[in-house]
């Protein structure tokens, strides 16, 4: 047995110095692609 995870989006953050953090938010499209959104600063 086993377990498959398929995620339709995942959030990746990222500390900086002066509080300036890296947001990043991946995709699934309909079409199976994946698209980048950066949420943050």
């Amino acid at each position: 047995g086993g377990l498959r995870v398929r995620p339709d989006s995942v959030e990746f953050w990222q500390g900086h110095a002066g509080r300036l953090h890296d947001r990043l938010r991946f995709r699934r499209t309909d079409a199976g692609d994946w698209t980048v959104e950066r949420l943050a600063p």
